[in-house]
């Protein structure tokens, strides 16, 4: 802990408020498996700290700026309103990326509380204005269709039990869901293992679980790794695991000790 003033990085917040919990209070007999605190302001606070505060109070001076204007004039039409629900979905709920309808609703009404401006622009001005709003809207849209289109195929592979798994081969990009592709590309390649016996496969998935505890500490990976460590013939790192395990998830019967 100590960096209040610059954040932690972008997706620490289930690695640092677990740790900090715990570390805090040693004697919660609670798991925990929050991955999204539900409350944006936290979120942008332990992430990003300073800065992204500052970008926060930046909206909302903008925000002010509107309802200034509005109570001046109140026959103007303010289709912006209708932002103030999406705004606090965001602030509760999942953020903007993760919510396709909620962002397509968003740019509708942003389009449709634009107000023209009275004198002309240059010719050439107005094409690279069309032109970059035009490129921008497509890599949004591509960026969309791409995450819907991976988000259905993880989804289906998932609820399989990752047995059709040369599917996840028509993922073409899996972003956003990196995190989820590659927690069953290396998930399968352990469950292989008890045939084939690579140990290739066993250290490619101890490199990958021990850098994704440092972001995203879950029990299932916390129980894996700790396998893998003991037939890799790592007696220690199993036990240093197991005592973190124990410390993280107090209530998961897996890490008690026999």
């Amino acid at each position: 802990m100590g960096k209040p003033l610059l954040g932690w990085g972008y997706g620490s917040f289930q690695y640092q408020f677990l740790h900090h919990i715990h570390l805090t209070q040693p004697d919660l007999p609670l798991s925990f498996n929050l991955s999204h605190p539900h409350n944006e302001l936290l979120l942008w606070a332990v992430e990003g700290g300073l800065p992204s505060l500052l970008g926060i109070a930046l909206l909302g001076l903008g925000l002010w700026r509107l309802l200034r204007r509005r109570l001046r004039f109140p026959r103007e039409p303010a289709p912006w309103i209708a932002m103030l629900p999406i705004a606090l979905h965001m602030m509760v709920e999942y953020p903007l990326y993760l919510s396709a309808a909620h962002a397509i609703f968003l740019l509708v009404i942003l389009r449709v509380s634009d107000v023209r401006l009275t004198y002309r622009r240059a010719a050439g001005t107005q094409r690279f204005a069309r032109i970059t709003a035009g490129g921008l809207s497509l890599l949004t849209l591509l960026y969309m269709v791409n995450g819907l289109h991976s988000a259905l195929i993880i989804n289906t592979v998932e609820k399989q039990g990752l047995k059709p798994f040369d599917t996840l081969q028509r993922v073409i990009t899996p972003t956003p869901w990196q995190t989820r592709y590659d927690f069953d590309i290396h998930l399968h390649q352990l469950l292989q293992y008890p045939q084939s016996k690579d140990i290739a496969a066993l250290r490619g998935y101890q490199r990958w679980a021990e850098n994704e505890i440092r972001v995203r500490p879950e029990a299932n990976i916390y129980f894996n790794l700790i396998l893998v460590s003991r037939l890799l013939l790592q007696p220690q790192r199993a036990i240093d695991l197991l005592f973190e395990a124990q410390r993280l998830f107090p209530e998961d019967m897996r890490f008690k000790e026999e």
